[in-house]
């Protein structure tokens, strides 16, 4: 008989951390669970921690694979997972012993694709949180949602509020509802929870929010969450820029939604944008090239003169009240954003090819 949860734990060279993970998957009240390590061609001592842990518990199972990524394990994970529902999270963080449990009854007895929950924040060392202070309550929503929604309607009230959290962790989700709409996890990039996130809330027929810190998440130094901005965050969020937009032109959402899933695409070009600037001049030659027309319109819009932009801004020494240095950052802090919004609404009503055609006028018309 099938388990009722899988627990799918990506593991790449964190045997620091991996048995209180470990631990803390084994310590569910739920038993009746598998728990799938996908060990993603580590070269610490993982594997020896994951094999003793398979000898003492049948439920661990194992996944040796080439490292692939955080993408190719959790999708490695769902191919073998056989659960009615499927929970990912990674081998430095920890769960509640409730988890599966009390996520399994209400998702099963409400038949949800999708419960999203909150996780409270663990820091490595003080020094660590002094320098990550902004994620002491990032994961703790602001307000309730007590209903069954859709998943549209959910992040329709979650994204305005402040409360959406692209997090594949924050997340409990029907294994037969991957497979139906083919969700799997973008593979070669990281911020790849941004497209999955997205693509699930808003497919999912009946969500709900659990309001319960079930996750414990670890910050630490030298993680993906604490790293420098380097080429590989930028080409995360420009893949999951790109992926996004093809989604939502292929799609029909209601007013609503359609605002905030613009929204959205606005933050995250504004990620890919801000990671872009803050590389050094000569790695930028190395970001993902553009390779089609709309890649390079949206990368032609990253690129955009900034520092011209600024230099005038600065200039300006007889400026009028409503042409002040603060309207005029203002009006600089609000550029992309605002073009990338106009741009995206053209698009969408009359296609990449038109936009791009009309831009090329406009500057023609200013030349």
């Amino acid at each position: 008989m099938s388990p009722k949860v899988s627990i799918i734990v990506p593991v790449y060279n964190t045997g620091e951390y991996l048995r209180p993970c470990l631990d803390s998957a084994l310590a569910q009240t739920l038993e009746d669970i598998e728990i799938i390590c996908v060990n993603d061609g580590s070269t610490d001592h993982s594997p020896d921690i994951l094999a003793e842990y398979a000898a003492a518990d049948r439920r661990v199972r194992i996944i040796n694979k080439p490292n692939g990524g955080l993408s190719s394990a959790r999708n490695a994970g769902i191919d073998a997972a056989v659960g009615e529902y499927i929970y990912f999270f990674d081998s430095d963080d920890l769960i509640v012993p409730e988890l599966c449990e009390e996520l399994y009854q209400r998702a099963s007895s409400h038949r949800l694709d999708n419960i999203f929950f909150d996780a409270e924040v663990f820091f490595e060392s003080r020094e660590t949180e002094r320098q990550n202070t902004n994620y002491i309550n990032y994961y703790v929503r602001t307000q309730d949602y007590p209903d069954t929604y859709t998943g549209c309607e959910l992040f329709t009230a979650m994204h305005p509020a402040g409360d959406y959290r692209p997090s594949a962790c924050l997340q409990f989700i029907r294994r037969q509802f991957l497979l139906d709409r083919g969700l799997r996890f973008y593979e070669g990039i990281i911020h790849e929870d941004n497209l999955f996130t997205f693509l699930c809330i808003t497919q999912a027929e009946k969500a709900e929010y659990a309001n319960k810190a079930y996750f414990k998440r670890r910050v630490r130094d030298n993680s993906i969450m604490t790293a420098e901005c380097g080429v590989g965050h930028f080409n995360g969020y420009f893949v999951c820029l790109l992926e996004m937009i093809d989604y939502i032109e292929q799609r029909t959402f209601d007013e609503d939604t359609a605002r905030e899933a613009g929204m959205l695409v606005l933050s995250i070009f504004r990620n890919a944008a801000t990671n872009y600037h803050r590389l050094p001049m000569n790695e930028r030659p190395n970001v993902r090239p553009a390779t089609n027309a709309k890649e390079h319109w949206l990368m032609g819009m990253i690129r955009a003169n900034i520092g011209k932009e600024v230099r005038q801004v600065v200039a300006c020494k007889d400026c009028e009240i409503t042409r002040s240095l603060s309207y005029r950052l203002g009006r600089l802090i609000t550029f992309i954003p605002r073009k990338i919004y106009r741009g995206f609404l053209c698009a969408k009503d009359h296609g990449f090819g038109y936009t791009i055609a009309l831009a090329f006028k406009k500057l023609i018309g200013r030349g």
